[in-house]
C-alpha cells in the first residue's frame, strides 16, 4: 500500500480521537486538532495537495489513486475550494465569445449558439 507523502517522504498518520465526559454539564465532547476537520479523517495537508494537483490536467480518478481517497472525495474537495467564489451577474466582461454549431444533423441551416 502506498502511503500519503509529506515533503516527498512516505508517511502514515495514526490519529486517535478520544471522547471525554464532562461530569459538570453531563455531556461528552471530542478534542479538536489542527490536523483534521471535525468528523473527518482526511488531513488538511491532503486536501490542499489534492486542490493543487487539480490545477493540472489530471483526472479525478488519478488524483484519488495518488492520495488514497475516492474520486467522489476528490470532486467534493475541489468544489469546496471554489464555493467561496461567487459570481457577479451584474457585470459583463470586456470581451465576449460566442460559438455557433449545428444542433442536430437533420436541421438545415438552423444553428445553435453557445456563449
Amino acid at each position: 500500500m502506498i502511503e500519503p507523502k509529506v515533503s516527498l517522504h512516505d508517511t502514515y498518520l495514526e490519529l486517535k480521537k478520544q471522547r471525554y465526559y464532562c461530569g459538570h454539564c453531563q455531556s461528552t465532547f471530542t478534542l479538536k486538532t489542527s490536523i483534521v476537520e471535525k468528523n473527518c479523517y482526511i488531513s488538511y495537508n491532503t486536501k490542499h495537495a489534492i486542490a493543487l494537483e487539480a490545477q493540472n490536467k489530471i483526472s479525478e480518478c488519478d488524483i484519488a489513486r495518488r492520495h488514497q481517497v475516492s474520486h467522489s472525495t476528490v470532486n467534493r474537495i475541489i468544489h469546496s475550494f471554489y464555493e467561496s467564489q461567487t459570481l457577479n451577474f451584474n457585470y459583463l466582461p470586456e470581451n465576449l465569445c460566442f460559438d455557433e454549431f449545428k444542433s442536430v444533423k437533420s436541421a438545415e441551416g438552423h444553428l445553435a449558439c453557445e456563449a
